[in-house]
């Protein structure tokens, strides 16, 4: 049994255990490469890039044979998608896919508007460049607070790591592999993150603000400015620590835990 494979589905679900009935605790997008922990009849157990453990049904994983067949190991042939949702349209024929925002995808040819990219099934499919930024490139807070702002209205979906839809975790994680900075999945998690410190005052651009209730961690969402922070919450929405401003929101400020921010940023 290959020790990884890859998500051949644009977004998929991944689960508790190893059944459709389970619960859904996150999602992992096309071209994510994960590691096969175990084989449990028609289910895998797998770890994602950020250590997170699920379950994922056989048939939403190919073999990555196309990473060699097409050459595909140099970090300079990927691109993040850096759109809510993007379009794309299969060479030669009507068929299209739905990409979403932070998926991770190689570019086999740019010569030339649209480029080129291909599919883990190896069928390859027309995209604009204006959708794309280099994986090489450590993005600035300013622009994926611009990515950020392009994903408000998203419905929040638990377990959602996608421009479908976000839990308030998946969003910030998502938000911040931009970056370079590889948070863990989960609130509870991410608080006790060693890249993180605890800032008391003059919050700026891409600080996280993390909420409780009975002092248990349970929501995250990141700022835009010195007061405003957008985040998932019923659907990705800006609100204020301000109450001078109208997306002041009196309930989410009295459960501040507390506001964190990348160490040496």
């Amino acid at each position: 049994m290959p020790k990884f494979k890859i998500i051949n589905s644009e977004v998929v679900n991944l689960y508790k255990k190893d059944s459709f009935k389970s619960e859904v605790i996150s999602q992992g997008l096309i071209w994510e490469n994960v590691e096969i922990l175990n084989q449990y009849g028609n289910w895998f157990k797998i770890c994602q890039w950020d250590g997170y453990i699920s379950y994922i049904h056989k048939n939403f994983l190919i073999n990555p044979n196309v990473y060699i067949d097409y050459n595909l190991s140099s970090d300079s042939k990927w691109y993040y998608v850096n759109k809510r949702i993007i379009k794309i349209n299969e060479i030669n024929n009507k068929n299209y896919k739905l990409i979403s925002f932070g998926s991770i995808i190689p570019i086999i040819k740019k010569n030339d508007e649209p480029f080129i990219t291909i599919m883990p099934d190896e069928n390859k499919y027309y995209i604009k460049s204006g959708s794309l930024i280099n994986y090489t490139k450590k993005v600035n807070f300013n622009n994926i607070i611009k990515y950020a702002l392009g994903n408000l209205g998203t419905p929040y979906f638990w377990g959602g790591k996608s421009g479908f839809g976000y839990d308030c975790s998946g969003f910030v994680q998502s938000l911040y592999r931009f970056h370079k900075i590889k948070l863990p999945r989960d609130t509870k998690d991410q608080i006790k993150s060693q890249n993180l410190i605890k800032v008391l005052s003059d919050y700026k651009k891409g600080d996280l603000i993390y909420f409780h209730e009975n002092n248990i961690v349970n929501h995250v969402g990141m700022f835009i400015d010195n007061t405003q922070y957008i985040h998932s919450c019923g659907n990705v929405k800006i609100n204020s620590i301000s109450s001078k401003q109208d997306t002041y929101d009196d309930r989410l400020f009295n459960n501040i835990l507390g506001v964190y921010r990348i160490k040496n940023v």
